[in-house]
């Protein structure tokens, strides 16, 4: 059951996560923590049902962020300068830092709209019809590893929209056109996430945890607040599709698109 505590501790979560990095002098994975590691913590202790669903929608999806933060670097779509980890992964490119990251935020999506959202909450762990994205995004990893190999993995243009059109947009456009009754819910996923990823977009960039040094053919254009400058990719892709997708690639394929 939602209680008035959970909602208010929601809404002003994205204010509180950026207080306590400015006041901690957070790192990278520390804000990660903050934003992402926190809230979906507490919905999986809030309602432990979700946990199982959550985890595995988040692996099996896992492959192909792996392949799409290695051409964003190499691209030069954004750059993470620090890594608490020894290491670099796939050529010293991918740091642990943002794998974490890319799992916590899909979890959290994930748990977010099962908890607030989704009222016709399904016991099986998984439906069958997510093998499909497993191989899908399976195959697109092995074929990244293959061209890693043999030094191929082509610089895509404007990747950031790119990536966005294909494995954002389409999904929602024809999950939207397909179950025209998901769109409250998915409308309302996207906005709360839309202010989540705007706060810490600004609280980011204040503490120089990321930069986005693409030029030339990377960006469609660029946003600055107060001297905070990032790529309209990042406010369309990263703050409303990516929320989108990952619901609609959820609805589609594990859950009852009710």
């Amino acid at each position: 059951m939602i209680t008035k505590t959970d909602k208010i501790l929601f809404f002003f979560w994205p204010l509180i996560a950026s207080a306590l990095s400015f006041a901690t002098h957070a790192n990278f994975f520390l804000a990660t923590i903050f934003f992402l590691a926190i809230p979906g913590i507490y919905l999986s202790f809030r309602k432990p049902s979700l946990i199982g669903k959550a985890l595995v929608v988040t692996v099996a999806t896992f492959p192909i962020w792996v392949v799409f933060e290695y051409l964003a670097v190499i691209t030069g779509t954004w750059h993470f300068a620090t890594t608490i980890f020894p290491l670099r992964l796939f050529n010293n490119i991918v740091t642990i830092d943002v794998m974490i990251w890319y799992f916590a935020w899909v979890y959290l999506i994930v748990t977010y709209y099962e908890f607030f959202l989704d009222k016709h909450l399904t016991p099986r762990l998984y439906h069958p019809k997510l093998k499909y994205v497993c191989m899908l995004f399976s195959a697109i990893f092995l074929f990244f590893l293959f061209l890693l190999q043999i030094s191929a993995v082509p610089k895509i243009p404007y990747l950031y929209l790119t990536f966005g059109i294909i494995f954002g947009a389409l999904p929602t456009a024809f999950t939207l056109l397909r179950f025209p009754k998901l769109f409250p819910k998915i409308a309302k996923a996207a906005l709360y996430f839309v202010f989540l990823f705007f706060t810490w977009e600004l609280t980011a960039l204040s503490l120089g945890h990321w930069a986005f040094p693409g030029t030339g053919h990377t960006f469609i254009g660029w946003i600055d607040i107060q001297g905070l400058r990032f790529p309209v990719e990042e406010l369309l892709v990263w703050m409303l599709l990516g929320t989108t997708g990952i619901i609609s690639w959820f609805e589609l394929f594990d859950d009852d698109r009710k």
